[in-house]
């Protein structure tokens, strides 16, 4: 497979493109089981592994010709720790808050698990680094977005310039993503080189 294609700004550009596809079904897919009064965390999960597996797909398959169980296994991976909060949640009181990084780190690593072991670890020896930078990537992406939880209590700036903020937060983390969990596809584009 021809490595000419793929830069590390492609990356960056694709996964922040499949954040933003993702959050964008988070809040449609969070309406729609508002609409019918269901709470439940775990479309979180499935909508950044379908949104941001989907995008980084579409970079993968030409680079690698990795099939479309990339995006299976990071919606599998990143949704199983919600689906045990959601049903834990549902016997004990789990503040969602505290709960999720470790709901993320946990689907970090199950996803990037599943997706060396079955997608990544024949191309080269290097492919197991991608655990390590799956896990980075989504932690600070998402640490992120959960401090525009925090930013509500910064009573020394206005309403406005708060909004701005958690804003420009949800839009830096897609980018984040991709710079971080970069480094490890890059790695393998020049290990295969």
């Amino acid at each position: 497979m021809s490595n000419s294609s793929f830069t590390q700004s492609k990356w960056i550009l694709y996964t922040g493109i499949g954040w933003f596809f993702g959050v964008l079904l988070v809040l449609l897919l969070a309406g729609l089981l508002e609409s019918i009064h269901l709470d439940c965390q775990s479309l979180i999960g499935v909508a950044m592994g379908f949104g941001v597996g989907t995008i980084q797909w579409l970079l993968l398959k030409k680079q690698f010709a990795i099939s479309f169980m990339w995006v299976i296994f990071l919606i599998i991976g990143l949704t199983t720790p919600f689906v045990i909060f959601d049903v834990a949640s549902k016997y004990m009181y789990l503040p969602v808050e505290s709960s999720m990084p470790v709901i993320v780190a946990s689907g970090a690593l199950l996803s990037s698990y599943l997706q060396y072991r079955f997608l990544l670890s024949s191309l080269n020896s290097t492919a197991k680094s991608w655990i390590g930078y799956s896990l980075a990537g989504w932690l600070v992406a998402s640490s992120l977005c959960m401090f525009t939880g925090y930013t509500i209590h910064m009573h020394s700036i206005t309403r406005n310039t708060i909004v701005v903020i958690n804003i420009l937060l949800f839009i830096a983390a897609g980018p984040i993503l991709g710079i971080i969990t970069g480094k490890g596809i890059q790695g393998l584009v020049k290990a295969e080189n």
